[in-house]
């Protein structure tokens, strides 16, 4: 597989990053994913500036009508980073749902609040007229991450 890196709203992504998939969690449609080539300019994590972080201290869980953001690389956006924004419209077997436009290429990027808060991440679409975005709330990528640090 290969990652692509996006340096700029207004740049193209650098998709020259092969990667392999460490961990998988089909059920909540997450991946841990190990990048193996040195990204230019990145010696260690915390060079990755401007980066939006989760805290250990995190406790947030959006209520409904709280506006909430993704970011992506939808196929009607072309190859540039694209904010959505949406409500949050309730849950629907344990995942966040919001009326945000969610396309492929938003699956897998994360859902924050107004206060730049990630409150989970983007993983698919409810069918019909009225699409629904379905959101992996945090306390699932959480456990998530615990298994893949074991």
């Amino acid at each position: 597989m290969t990652v692509c890196l996006n340096v700029g709203i207004k740049k193209s992504p650098d998709c020259s990053y092969p990667a392999m998939m460490v961990k998988q969690d089909k059920e909540n449609d997450l991946a841990m994913i190990k990048i193996l080539k040195k990204v230019v300019g990145v010696e260690k994590m915390e060079d990755f500036k401007g980066g939006i972080t989760y805290k250990e201290q995190f406790n947030f869980e959006p209520s409904l009508g709280d506006n909430l953001y993704t970011l992506g690389f939808p196929s009607f956006g072309g190859e540039n980073l694209t904010l959505t924004r949406g409500i949050m419209s309730g849950y629907s077997d344990g995942f966040i749902k919001t009326d945000a436009n969610f396309n492929p290429g938003n699956s897998g990027g994360g859902v924050y609040n107004e206060d730049n808060i990630l409150v989970g991440v983007a993983t698919a679409v409810s069918g019909g007229d009225g699409n629904i975005g379905l959101i992996v709330p945090m306390d699932k990528v959480m456990e998530f991450l615990d298994k893949c640090r074991k």
